[in-house]
């Protein structure tokens, strides 16, 4: 799955305020990335059924495009609490995961959470700059990988919304409506 990382970096601290603490790790946030977990198994066990063969991993693509280059205490933290509930929870689902479109001022960030990981999940993880497609291409095949990143699938990352305007507009109004609740 592809996750838009470096543009949800910029609202993080925005989007925290919504949230106490523990509610934010312990619950919601929590929450969310447990729910993308069991997602993404049954997804496997659909592909499994639909190809005749077991599909038993997953390929994570975070884009660090628009990364904030002040990393939010709070979003280390969570992501580091990401990591341990899906190496305790979900072991050996994780084929691969790629940053793309990472920034110099990642390799500083990936010092940091290559500490957190063992050596054999550490060599899952691809740093890459801008021109990733071909590194893409080599563990994915093109019909796999959307259209935006270099492959040939129509598959819409949109979430339904025609711009980056339309997002923040999105933004906006669960601002102004008090927030997660």
């Amino acid at each position: 799955h592809v996750q838009a990382v470096g543009a949800a970096s910029q609202r993080f601290a925005e989007a925290w305020r919504f949230f106490t603490p523990e509610a934010a790790h312990d619950t919601l946030l929590m929450a969310g990335h447990v729910w993308l977990q069991e997602l993404q198994a049954a997804r496997m066990e659909e592909a499994s059924e639909r190809l005749g063969r077991a599909v038993t991993q997953q390929v994570v693509i975070m884009d660090l495009k628009g990364l904030s280059y002040w990393p939010d205490r709070h979003a280390m933290a969570a992501f580091k609490h990401f990591i341990m509930v899906s190496s305790s929870h979900y072991p050996e689902t994780l084929a691969m995961q790629f940053f793309i479109n990472a920034p110099a001022v990642f390799s500083a960030l990936w010092h940091v959470i290559r500490s957190w990981l063992d050596a054999d999940t550490a060599a899952k993880f691809h740093v890459l700059g801008s021109d990733f497609t071909p590194t893409l291409l080599q563990h994915i095949a093109a019909d796999q990988l959307p259209t935006c990143l270099g492959g040939t699938s129509g598959i819409d990352l949109s979430l339904g919304l025609s711009s980056w305007q339309e997002g923040e507009q999105l933004w906006e109004r669960v601002c102004e409506a008090g927030g997660f609740k």
